[in-house]
């Protein structure tokens, strides 16, 4: 697990160099994953079961978590067209949940294209205005 977890994040990182945005990455790890429904179904499995603190993955899985939306977050807004009323690390959340729903989906579903719906949530992200109550947070 943790190798592939490095692996993606190589894969990523690799993926995103000179790149408007640092998400660029992350189309071509769906698309990876994609080919991969075992790891996807394990992964899943894996998520839902390390909730407890007992268990071995849990730590792990915390820490994916932690470790994505820190690499998101990191870049400056000038590499990456992203409103600036929109919380960084809010929108890292965001697109890791939307990342995790989607494999779910397609797991139940492989007619989801889940790099067309990824993309859409960029776009959204990125072209958001501020709304009436995006100062309430």
């Amino acid at each position: 697990m943790q190798r592939r977890f490095a692996e993606d994040a190589e894969l990523v990182d690799r993926l995103g160099l000179g790149e408007a945005s640092p998400l660029a990455g992350y189309d071509q790890l769906i698309h990876w994953n994609m080919d991969d429904q075992v790891w996807m179904q394990f992964l899943t499995v894996i998520q839902a079961g390390g909730l407890t603190d007992d268990n071995p993955a849990f730590d792990h899985i915390r820490n994916r978590y932690s470790v994505v939306r820190e690499r998101i977050d990191a870049h400056d807004g000038d590499e990456f067209d992203l409103p600036h009323h929109l919380g960084r690390h809010d929108v890292a959340a965001l697109i890791l949940a939307a990342m995790d729903g989607l494999q779910l989906q397609w797991l139940y579903d492989p007619s989801i294209d889940m790099r067309r719906v990824h993309r859409l949530l960029i776009s959204l992200i990125e072209s958001a205005e501020r709304g009436p109550d995006a100062s309430a947070s």
